[in-house]
Order: C-alpha cells, then structure tokens, then sequence
C-alpha cells in the first residue's frame, strides 16, 4: 500500500457536449472505509462511479486507483473495482460467467446470497422482475469480492425483506475495515446507517466531503424569534432559514458554543438537531461548496 487512499481524483472533468456532469472534482477516498455519495437525480454520482470504475473516460484531469493512475488504454480498475452491470441472459448463467470473470470471486458468498434472495437462477434475465435484476447484478457486485465496491441505488426494486437480506451481508462482509464502499443514492434516510463519510455532489460538483458523525455534531435548527436573528446570522453558518410571523426556523451547519447555545436559550431560542435527509435538502437548495 503505497498511500493511505485508495482512490484519488484531480481536477476530473467529464462533458457530454456542453454538458457538465462532474466539474473539477478534487477527492481523496481512504482505504476501508464506508461513503455515502449523495445528491438529487442529475447530479452527477453515476457519471463519477463509471469514471472512476473505467467505464467513462473523463474529458480532462486524472483518477488514481492504489496509486496507479488510470488510462484510457488500460483496464486497471477492473479486477479491484467492480461496478454494478446489467445482462441480458439467464441468470443462473450470468452468475456462473461471473464466477470466471472476476478473480476474487467468493462463490460461498454467491450461494449464500441465491438462497437468501431465495433467487430462481433458471428464470430468464430479461423476464424477470426489476427486483430480480438487482438481486443478480447484487450478488454478482458482492461475489466478485472487490477492494473498492461501487453500489449505485443498489435497493431500487428491492421489497423490505430483501433490502434487509442485502444490507445484512454488505454490514457482516465488507463492513471489516479492510474494504472500500461507496454506496450512491439520493434517499439519504435508505442509507443513513450504514456509511461513515459523506460525500455530496450537486450539479457535477463536490460541496461536501464530511466524516458523518461530524456532521451530525455540526448540524442544527433553531427556533427562535426575530430579535435573535442577528445574533444567530452573525455568528453562526446559516445554511437555510423560514420564516411565519415573527418566529424563524434557522439549518445550521457550524459548532455551537457554549457560550452560543446559553444566549440563544436565554433569549428563547430552541435548538434542536437536525437530521441528514433536511440537512442535504438545505444544502442541495443552497448550492454552494461548505
């Protein structure tokens, strides 16, 4: 291991004619650890997860796997890093291809996963339900027992049982500390509890990359009537506020004092925590790098 991250992006770029989809996007990924990459739908997170996988090839900048810069010639990222494809045939038969694609393929994981998808790997592919198609791309992402697994909605089609089958084996399999997993979605509350940095993107942009249990030290609502507004706005990072009558809601994204905290309560004010499906609604809203 040549550096303490796994996967390192420089100033990457990719445009679809004059369309921007990631901007500029500078990040640093460390090894074994759990990352929630989030934003609205068009905000770039699967664009980033076919680039950094060599499905895409960026239109300007550099992407480092283990140290390693990825090349349009080369096919460096498959083999350690595995992205969620679709297929088109059985799918008994597409597992068992798999089996001889991928060479840390961990068959016991496969079977425990068929059995627990209670999975009928005799259907056909492209007659199978939405559901059935993300369990066998699922088991396929989770077999081939890759360092960096790359997750993108991985629970759409799922029913509950399922989803809770799927986040079962990911938090007893690849939650070791060892692995890397990004794991995108725009449905923070799906995957809240099990990632530990988050990583937002809006509009191709990266506006925050934050350790989760930080952020949720640093993200509150405040409640409180119009003579403390600028005492808060002053003070604090107001990352969203409304207003009825003459009482305000103000998001905070910032480390309230103690001192902060006695004068707003003081001066009737109510602060509360907020929770990360508002706090990146705010923040989405807001537009801007934090």
């Amino acid at each position: 291991m040549n550096s303490a991250y796994i996967l390192e992006t420089q100033n990457l770029t990719k445009k679809f004619e004059e369309t921007i989809a990631i901007n500029d996007l500078n990040l640093k990924l460390e090894y074994g650890k759990v990352y929630g990459l989030i934003g609205r739908n068009g905000a770039g997170k699967t664009t980033f997860l076919k680039l950094i996988s060599n499905m895409l090839f960026p239109t300007s900048g550099q992407i480092k796997l283990n140290s390693e810069y990825l090349q349009k010639e080369g096919d460096i990222a498959f083999g350690r890093c595995y992205y969620i494809k679709y297929f088109t045939q059985k799918i008994g038969e597409i597992i068992k291809f798999a089996s001889y694609s991928f060479p840390n393929w961990q068959q016991e994981y496969a079977e425990e996963l068929i059995d627990s998808f209670e999975l009928d790997v005799k259907k056909k592919y492209h007659r199978s339900s939405s559901g059935m198609q993300t369990m066998t791309s699922l088991i396929i992402a989770l077999a081939a027992n890759p360092q960096l697994l790359l997750l993108d909605e991985p629970y759409v089609g799922l029913d509950p049982i399922n989803r809770e089958v799927f986040y079962n084996f990911l938090r007893s399999h690849y939650f070791d500390g060892e692995k890397t997993v990004i794991i995108s979605s725009h449905m923070i509350k799906e995957i809240e509890g099990y990632f530990e940095k988050a990583i937002m993107l809006n509009k191709g942009k990266l506006i925050l990359h934050e350790d989760l249990d930080r952020l949720k030290q640093k993200s509150f609502m405040i409640q409180a009537d119009s003579g403390l507004t600028e005492f808060i706005e002053r003070n604090l990072h107001v990352i969203g506020k409304e207003t009825l009558g003459q009482r305000s809601t103000f998001y905070i994204f910032d480390q309230i004092r103690d001192a902060e905290l006695m004068e707003i309560q003081t001066r009737g004010g109510v602060v509360q925590t907020m929770d990360l499906q508002t706090f990146m609604v705010k923040i989405l809203t807001k537009g801007e790098a934090i």
